[in-house]
């Protein structure tokens, strides 16, 4: 899966945000004052096609935040590793598949057609 380039919120997204959630954290419900660590998160990591949209924008606390950004980054992490496992595996499939049609050319080389087999000449 390619990286999609990270999609930023908008100020007026934001500001959106910012009314829907009241002043509080959306995951623990902790009120936000100004100055205090707020976050505005992506729900589905852009990695995985979250777009920079309101449904796709929460207000959450640094707290919050924390342990939600390690556990999208282990996610990425795993599913890189699975591609590119995926990739390897689909590389091997290929090369073993040109290795049997290789095999199966030298076992059965092609038969000059002339001069044709005793048995099938016409007598």
């Amino acid at each position: 899966m390619p990286a999609r380039r990270r999609e930023e919120f908008s100020q007026k997204i934001r500001r959106e945000a910012r009314k829907r959630s009241g002043g509080r954290c959306e995951r623990c419900g902790k009120v936000l004052w100004p100055g205090d660590g707020r976050v505005f998160d992506h729900i589905v990591a852009c990695y995985f096609g979250g777009r920079g949209t309101l449904e796709n924008c929460q207000l959450i606390c640094v707290d919050c935040d924390k342990p939600k950004t390690r556990n999208d980054q282990k996610t990425i992490a795993k599913s890189k590793r699975l591609v590119q496992r995926h990739q390897k595996h689909l590389q091997r499939m290929r090369l073993k598949g040109q290795a049997d049609a290789q095999a199966r050319h030298q076992n059965y080389p092609r038969r000059a057609a002339w001069p044709a087999p005793r048995r099938w000449r016409k007598a």
